[in-house]
């Protein structure tokens, strides 16, 4: 999920997904009336049926653009909350560099923290949301979704290994305030991190992030790739994958 300019507009550009053939995307509302946090809700809708339906079993990622009418700042941050789940995000503009996002929260609040003398910041291990390799164009990323614990942390970088494909090791790390009074609020930022190793869509890998593995299938808009599911019927809301978020390396 991200926050595009483009000619002076603005839109959340989203990647939701359809779990199997009996569900399709349904719709969305968005609520910017509380600049700058803006409330989305996303749904599918799924074949009625009696009892248990068979279903095709196919996973397809959908890409939705949300056209946003309040003024949007290139690199400001915002507060996106998609079916109840508040993500950090930050507004880009084709060809304009950002730095991370820092210290926005679902409850603005103060963003900086009030460092005792002798303050410091260190590097920490992030916590890791979520994860996903998502190819669009012909190039491919790991999307993912760090937590921040309270206004002491920020994203700090990460450094990346694609050295022993289909396994790819990445270290993603948080800088930390030390001696410094915080809020007490949770944050996530997401990043979107370029691959240029050749990743094939809809084959798995191996991604192993600060020390834990987790196996992901590279998937790319449009794209179906076979899964096992068979679904009751009714509707739910749509499965909401990260998006696009401007990163600093672990130099920066």
């Amino acid at each position: 999920m991200s926050i595009a300019l483009s000619g002076g507009a603005a839109e959340i550009v989203l990647e939701h997904g359809l779990p199997d053939g009996c569900h399709e995307f349904g719709g969305y509302s968005i609520d910017e009336s509380s600049m700058p946090r803006i409330v989305v809700e996303v749904f599918n809708t799924r074949q009625a049926a009696t009892g248990v339906v068979a279903c095709a079993e196919i996973y397809l990622i959908e890409e939705i653009r949300m056209p946003l009418e309040a003024g949007v700042e290139p690199c400001g941050t915002y507060v996106v909350e998609i079916n109840g789940e508040g993500r950090v995000v930050q507004a880009v503009e084709a060809g304009k560099r950002c730095g991370a996002a820092r210290d926005a929260d679902p409850t603005p609040v103060s963003p900086s923290p009030t460092a005792e003398p002798g303050f410091t910041r260190v590097q920490v291990p992030a916590h890791v949301e979520s994860a996903s390799i998502v190819i669009s164009g012909g190039s491919a990323e790991l999307v993912i979704v760090t937590g921040q614990p309270s206004a002491c942390y920020e994203l700090g970088g990460y450094e990346l290994d694609e050295s022993s494909m289909p396994r790819i090791v990445l270290e993603v790390f948080n800088m930390k305030y030390t001696n410094a009074a915080c809020a007490q609020v949770y944050s996530s930022t997401e990043t979107r991190i370029p691959l240029e190793q050749t990743i094939e869509p809809c084959r798995e890998y191996t991604v192993e992030i600060n020390g834990g593995e987790r196996r992901m299938r590279a998937m790319e808009p449009g794209e179906r790739c076979v899964s096992a599911r068979d679904v009751s019927p009714g509707s739910t809301p749509a499965g909401v994958h990260s998006g696009t978020h401007p990163h600093q390396g672990s130099g920066a």
